[in-house]
């Protein structure tokens, strides 16, 4: 009977390795919903790019609080075209989300899920309380369904490293 070389059994465990690590990502939810000019976007729009999305609503005092610190990581990545800060809003009246973000300024991609039921968002990323925040890498898939706050240390750590 042959033996395997050692090195060789080294080879293929690390390419065993690195196959597993490369397979824990899944594919991010599509969806498409309304941004506040009323045009359709969808998720897979933005493909080629980190994507931080941030599900919210006008009514929620830490979602707000997390409006202002998001202003620093966004000052942080300023100029950088592959990233895109992804508001998606789950409140039911459009005219109150819309007056939200003109009133304290938001800036980024904004849309809106009625309620979070359309196109299933709260359901498609187990939003189970709000803020909730995700982190999308450039091919499309999950890196952090549960992604650190704007106000966490380490979230500007997390989107250099998906943007290398």
């Amino acid at each position: 009977m042959r033996q395997i070389p050692v090195f060789l059994v080294i080879i293929l465990a690390g390419l065993i390795s690195i196959s597993a690590i490369q397979e824990k990502y899944v594919a991010a939810p599509d969806f498409t919903l309304k941004d506040i000019e009323g045009k359709q976007v969808s998720l897979k729009d933005f493909k080629g790019k980190v994507v931080y999305m941030d599900i919210w609503a006008s009514w929620c005092a830490p979602c707000l609080e997390q409006m202002n610190k998001a202003k620093k990581v966004k000052e942080h990545f300023a100029g950088k075209t592959d990233i895109v800060f992804l508001y998606v809003s789950i409140d039911k009246d459009a005219e109150r989300w819309k007056a939200m973000v003109k009133k304290k300024n938001i800036k980024g991609i904004h849309l809106n899920s009625k309620d979070g039921e359309e196109s299933g968002i709260s359901q498609k990323y187990n939003v189970t309380a709000i803020p909730h925040f995700v982190l999308i890498d450039k091919k499309g898939n999950i890196v952090d369904a549960n992604a650190k706050w704007p106000g966490e240390d380490g979230i500007i750590e997390d989107i250099e490293n998906l943007l290398k």
